[in-house]
């Protein structure tokens, strides 16, 4: 897939996913302003779109009642598992560069 064919989707997520790694080197130097609460505010943001992202994408291409192709099926499976392993480790790597607790 060229870079011209990749859907706008993905564009928009990797523009946001820059522009929040900013945010947070920022948040966490008190540039402008405290990591409480902004910090957590976009660490929330990243925490629950996603997720939200891909179930609207799985429930839109498998709609109640259809039954779709099984390539297609394997292909989506395989998308959203890549997909939700860059979106575990970027939510990692923000909570880390905000030096945010780990729950315990």
């Amino acid at each position: 897939m060229k870079l011209s064919e990749m859907p706008v989707v993905t564009w928009v997520a990797t523009v946001l996913a820059c522009i929040s790694t900013a945010l947070a080197m920022m948040f966490r130097e008190n540039w402008i302003g405290p990591k409480d609460p902004y910090g957590f505010v976009l660490l929330t943001f990243w925490a629950l779109v996603p997720p939200v992202w891909l179930l609207y994408e799985y429930v839109s291409n498998c709609p109640a009642g259809s039954s779709p192709k099984e390539g297609d099926m394997d292909r989506l499976r395989q998308i959203q598992e890549l997909s939700r392993n860059i979106w575990l480790a970027f939510l990692i790597v923000l909570a880390a560069i905000m030096d945010l607790d780990w729950p315990r």
